[in-house]
């Protein structure tokens, strides 16, 4: 790697740092960060779960807790973690994408996607877990892929550490499940087509096995200290599980954007949340920069058929194994959970834009990075809770309004309620 190649995944790593705490002291809690506070003391002080995402496991209170802590109840202390493993997981996607194609350039691009995400800026701007869930699998995924490609020595550390960050992931939400899955696997076939000896390999399978699994069980802590014991988690896992495949949201909810199938290819998929404070109407909207996203699903084929693409196999992997389960869920996904597929789309995106560069010249590239900037830069301010005071957005802004919805069969439509009243 040259030196030009740091400063560039150094200025990116900037514009995310800029996007992500531009306005963030004026930018009030929405109500489920308000509950994760709530939800953060009663899990920490006495192992209850609630009041809000109890299905999901606790390492958002743990997180949101010691933060609370050290810097107060303010904005700092609620979304201060938040903020910083959103903004660390720049770099960490560019040195993974790097670790796996060698290609800087596709390197520096998903780093840039990543940076610029409308929806990625979004939730590192609030106190939900999903950041949380992609920094810490993106980190396990980049030590396992080293531990494999480097001198068998670091493996000692590398294996058991990596099995660690995924175990944090899991503790954050079940979606780092897939990429651990992924890497498990790998490992195992490096092992076999290095000739490992067999204490080698089962090493490898415990450091992504049963640490990830200990780390998962050890955030419970709490509500082991109520008196429970192993016999009740397993029973307690069990009804959470269900409870979260049973989950299809409220009615308004599952108006809008909740088929993780049409993310890259329906243009502007988004969620949004109301604010209401000092008297100022405060309207979120996480939404896609299509530029990007419509290029996600036709990037995985050019890089499918250029089979002579460095590391395409192990990022179409990780893709597909995130993203098909989604896909072909039962329940409602809503959009916030793209952040757990999207990390791994970019870098298949910036690969296939690098190489498209080769043929197309860098001045087509520059235009398309400049649109796809522009873009994102139009989204942004829905994205810090701005969605109602440009006038530019209200006519997508509406299409979240909670009391505007799909009329469904023998349904009769109300007519629409002025926005001042709501």
């Amino acid at each position: 790697m040259t030196r030009g190649f740091y400063y560039a995944l150094l200025a990116v790593t900037a514009l995310g740092i800029f996007l992500r705490l531009y306005g963030i002291g004026g930018q009030p809690p929405i109500m489920d960060e308000v509950h994760v506070a709530f939800s953060a003391d009663n899990y920490m002080e006495s192992g209850h779960f609630g009041p809000t995402m109890e299905n999901h496991p606790n390492m958002r209170n743990i997180l949101v807790y010691g933060s609370m802590k050290a810097l107060g109840t303010g904005v700092w202390g609620l979304r201060g973690f938040s903020l910083f493993l959103g903004i660390l997981s720049i770099p960490l996607l560019g040195l993974l994408v790097f670790r796996i194609t060698s290609n800087t350039t596709a390197t520096a691009l998903a780093a840039f996607f990543l940076a610029v995400d409308p929806v990625h800026i979004t939730f590192s701007r609030q106190a939900i877990q999903e950041v949380h869930t992609a920094f810490f699998f993106l980190l396990g995924v980049l030590l396992a892929v080293a531990a494999t490609r480097g001198d068998k020595r670091g493996r000692a550390f590398m294996l058991p550490l990596s099995g660690l960050f995924f175990g944090l992931g899991l503790a954050s939400k079940a979606h780092a499940a897939f990429p651990l899955l992924v890497c498990l696997l790998y490992v195992f076939y490096r092992g076999e087509e290095d000739h490992d000896p067999w204490h080698e390999k089962v090493f490898a399978v415990l450091s992504l096995s049963v640490v990830p699994l200990t780390v998962y069980m050890l955030t419970y802590v709490p509500w082991f200290g109520r008196g429970y014991g192993l016999s009740d988690w397993v029973f307690m896992q069990r009804a959470l599980f269900e409870m979260t495949v049973a989950d299809k949201g409220s009615f308004m909810d599952i108006m809008v954007d909740t088929e993780a199938w049409q993310w890259f290819v329906k243009p502007l998929m988004g969620t949004g949340t109301f604010t209401h404070f000092e008297g100022k109407p405060f309207v979120t909207i996480a939404m896609s920069n299509p530029l990007i996203w419509m290029l996600v699903l036709p990037s995985a084929a050019y890089v499918y058929y250029r089979k002579q693409t460095e590391g395409r196999g192990m990022l179409l992997t990780l893709f597909l194994v995130a993203y098909l389960p989604l896909v072909f869920s039962p329940r409602p996904i809503w959009v916030p959970s793209s952040i757990a597929v999207t990390p791994f789309a970019y870098g298949i995106v910036g690969l296939a834009v690098s190489r498209a560069g080769q043929r197309l010249g860098k001045k087509a590239m520059a235009a398309y990075i400049a649109a796809a900037m522009v873009v994102s830069i139009l989204l942004f301010p829905p994205a810090m809770g701005k969605a109602w005071e440009y006038g530019y957005f209200r006519p997508l802004a509406e299409r979240f309004n909670p009391h505007e919805h799909k009329v469904l069969p023998g349904e009769r439509k109300l007519p629409p309620v002025p926005y001042r009243a709501r």
